[in-house]
């Protein structure tokens, strides 16, 4: 037994050594601008989403996983059903541009068109509050105000093999991790009102259509007491008509 925990030590090792570091970066390929409108072209290229997704949510005090049907269309329709492992419904998210109502078991709460809510509605223990825009958007891999990422100055930087794109009028707010192979962002960090952050992690990239748009089947949200993950599975569909009837409250 101890022979072989030994061994499974060394071979962890010894992986992690295979794992080539990502090469230095010359900035002087790169331009901001350039990576900008790469990044809003691909937050503009994926505008429906359809599918199961395995929702994980991790606190300090506990971690719970389920089901969830998502479907979602840019930029105010959202349809969630979050399920037990058997299958049955334990709450319904409906928006359309009319508002919002939460389905709970015994009781509905409705929501103004734009209104923030609180997540932990649907998701125990997740203290997160988001209107139906960002809900969507995070929903549909995007990053927060990525469409807009042209209409102000950047400042371009490198970490541990990644560009980093930082707002130059303020810095501190956001920063965006691109791979520079594909400039798709891998993650971005977010300050928010009160000072604390978000980081949002996007992986398991697809490429979807004739357009070669690129969509993350992976993506997970995080803070320093909470994090919730989303994974789609293999059949989501992407861009594909959506009927509106599912959105009547």
């Amino acid at each position: 037994m101890k022979k072989l925990i030994i061994s499974a030590v060394l071979l962890l090792i010894t992986a992690c050594y295979l794992i080539p570091p990502r090469p230095e970066i010359d900035l002087a390929d790169f331009s901001a601008d350039e990576i900008a409108r790469a990044i809003a072209a691909r937050e503009g290229s994926i505008t429906s989403i359809k599918g199961m997704a395995k929702i994980k949510i991790q606190t300090p005090f506990e971690e719970l996983s389920f089901k969830q049907v998502t479907i979602v269309q840019d930029p105010d329709l959202l349809y969630i059903e979050a399920l037990t492992l058997f299958g049955t419904t334990v709450a319904k998210l409906i928006f359309d541009e009319s508002g919002g109502v939460l389905m709970l078991p015994r009781d509905r709460l409705h929501f103004e068109y734009g209104e923030k809510f609180n997540l932990a509605y649907i998701f125990p223990s997740l203290p997160l509050s988001m209107d139906v825009f960002e809900l969507v958007d995070l929903l549909l891999g995007r990053i927060p105000d990525g469409e807009s990422l042209g209409d102000e100055e950047l400042l371009l930087e490198s970490e541990q093999g990644l560009l980093v794109l930082r707002p130059a009028f303020w810095p501190d707010r956001q920063k965006l991790y691109v791979n520079p192979e594909n400039l798709l962002v891998e993650r971005a960090d977010i300050l928010l009102n009160d000072g604390s952050w978000v980081t949002i992690e996007y992986g398991g990239w697809k490429v979807v259509g004739q357009d070669n748009a690129y969509f993350p089947s992976k993506i997970k949200l995080s803070t320093e007491k909470f994090s919730i993950s989303v994974k789609y599975s293999d059949d989501t569909e992407l861009n594909s008509p959506i009927d509106k009837t599912l959105f009547n409250q």
